[in-house]
């Protein structure tokens, strides 16, 4: 009896390490802010909100494959910008030093920069669809030792809209929390959050 008591919750244990492989306090030993590796999932879940729309209350972020554009190899992310800034699903990017590009009708951006020269803010174009760009974000990031916060604005001047989002970031696990802040003309305030609350690392290799 002991023996079957002691199997099931070798199943049961295994069944919960499979599904949320990485908890957040322990993370890898990546000293990278933004790990990218095919099959890695993240699921955030939503902790604060007093939005009327039906943003989703989880969702899950997943590195799917790699995939060669114009000679340059990218990662495809699916869900990654929800909710948020109007940018593609899926998107493809990469990571060059402590840069992060994504690509955009056949063009890179600067998505993040995680270098501590970088001090000044970027212009990051606002996706409508597949031939339309509308205005810009504007992007700044702040640096400590393991977390990196990545402010964006909407318009081409940084703090000069109402509206905002903040990608907060840890070595080793990648964004673990999201959120979206405005203000209308009228001082009406809404608020937005997620946070990462399982990372999943199984590992897996596929080329296009």
């Amino acid at each position: 009896m002991k023996n079957i008591i002691c199997l099931i919750t070798a199943i049961l244990l295994s069944i919960f390490i499979w599904g949320c492989e990485k908890k957040l306090n322990s993370p890898n030993d990546d000293n990278d802010f933004f790990p990218l590796r095919v099959g890695m999932k993240w699921r955030y879940k939503m902790v604060k909100s007093d939005y009327d729309n039906p943003f989703p209350k989880e969702f899950t972020v997943e590195i799917t494959r790699t995939k060669t554009i114009n000679d340059t190899a990218y990662y495809e992310i699916k869900n990654y910008f929800i909710p948020g800034p109007s940018l593609p699903d899926p998107a493809y990017i990469r990571v060059e030093d402590d840069r992060v590009f994504v690509l955009i009708n056949d063009k890179e951006y600067l998505l993040y920069s995680f270098d501590s020269a970088d001090s000044s803010s970027w212009h990051l174009p606002m996706y409508v669809n597949p031939t339309d760009l509308e205005d810009f974000y504007t992007n700044r990031t702040k640096l400590s030792s393991d977390e990196a916060k990545v402010l964006w604005w909407y318009g081409t001047t940084f703090g000069s809209s109402e509206a905002h989002w903040t990608d907060v970031f840890q070595k080793g696990i990648g964004r673990t929390k999201r959120s979206e802040e405005h203000t209308s003309e009228l001082q009406s305030h809404s608020f937005i959050s997620y946070a990462v609350f399982c990372l999943k690392k199984k590992i897996k290799i596929q080329h296009t």
